[in-house]
């Protein structure tokens, strides 16, 4: 195999980790996180590398993550949900198998640990997240070949409609 054996898209929340493991361990192989690669090459947790390096820098180096990660032969990859701002890397996704995770803004706020009282000046977080989702939804669209709901599901049904959907074999209990 030459190439990654899925890659997971999706908004922040949408379960891309947490899938990707279980994914991972059923079909017997690696998993991947572009996120994980990047802070591991900057040094730095993510949440300091936007404030720190400014989104230009960012984006570049989460470019050279995203091509490392993909390089990863026969792993289930998970990209960060900003990725796919890059059109080189939606023509990447093009040639391998995307599955695209979907959740709802709400469950992606709660996921995330983002839907709790703010004080007023951060202004509304699901409103936020809804306008980040609705922005890259056209991306994940474009590159995927599978799409699957994860609002209110566990995660073996998840990773069994991740595994009829691409005619994978494995066990869809993990745990």
């Amino acid at each position: 195999m030459s190439e990654p054996a899925v890659v997971l898209v999706g908004a922040a929340g949408a379960g891309k980790t947490t899938v990707g493991r279980a994914l991972a361990a059923s079909l017997g192989t690696d998993f991947v996180d572009s996120d994980e690669v990047l802070a591991e090459a900057a040094g730095m947790p993510l949440d300091q590398l936007m404030v720190g390096l400014g989104e230009a820098a960012y984006r570049q180096r989460e470019g050279a993550a995203v091509l490392a990660a993909l390089s990863r032969i026969g792993s289930v990859v998970a990209l960060g949900s900003g990725s796919l701002a890059d059109p080189g890397t939606r023509r990447r996704l093009s040639e391998l198998p995307v599955a695209w995770l979907r959740v709802s803004a709400a469950n992606a706020a709660n996921r995330s640990g983002l839907n709790v009282p703010r004080p007023v000046g951060l202004g509304n977080v699901r409103a936020t997240m809804a306008a980040l989702i609705a922005a890259q939804e056209p991306h994940y669209a474009e590159v995927a070949d599978v799409e699957v709901d994860t609002d209110f599901r566990e995660i073996d049904d998840i990773v069994a409609e991740l595994l009829a959907a691409l005619g994978r074999k494995g066990s869809a209990h993990v745990g």
